[in-house]
């Protein structure tokens, strides 16, 4: 089938640990209209956004700049399972730009793995290394707001079945 491409979008993102024990988040999208970078701080483990930047590299309209004005709306935020309902109501619609809540909300995902990330860092060898019924038991204890986020986590799940029946 022949084909030419018409549309493209790229999304980037990096997550860092930083010497104030927050989660900084630099992310990147650019398509084939815009292109925008944000700087999100988030609280650790919280993940609440302490701060906020983002530019505008190449956007359509001059009105989309308008967005920028209730970026600072987002400050507060946590993420969790209402991320991105509590993202729209916030900055949605006429307040905001799609396209940069769509790359702030993909930072707040980074954010979920950057998390993840530290506390591999921070875990004793160990619990590394205990078998993953137990490991997921754990897990599902500190961080119960995993449990049906998806479906390698739903209680249906033949992971979270088998660690349900963990002791710890």
């Amino acid at each position: 089938m022949e084909r030419r491409e018409i549309f493209k979008r790229e999304i980037l993102m990096k997550a860092f640990w930083t010497e104030k024990e927050t989660i900084l988040v630099e992310g990147r999208i650019s398509d084939s209209y815009h292109e925008m970078t944000a700087n999100i701080e988030f609280s650790f483990p919280g993940l609440e956004i302490v701060n906020i930047e983002c530019s505008f590299i190449r956007y359509p309209h001059e009105e989309c700049l308008d967005a920028l004005k209730n970026i600072e709306g987002v400050k507060g935020l946590r993420v969790g399972k209402r991320f991105y309902y509590e993202l729209m109501e916030r900055i949605g619609g006429p307040k905001g730009c799609i396209h940069l809540n769509n790359l702030i909300y993909e930072m707040g995902m980074s954010a979920v793995q950057g998390r993840f990330a530290r506390w591999d860092e921070m875990a004793p060898p160990e619990l590394l290394n205990m078998p993953k019924p137990k490991w997921v038991k754990l897990t599902l204890q500190m961080m119960p707001g995993l449990r049906d986020g998806c479906s390698a986590w739903a209680s249906t799940s033949k992971m979270v079945k088998e660690a349900d029946k963990e002791e710890i």
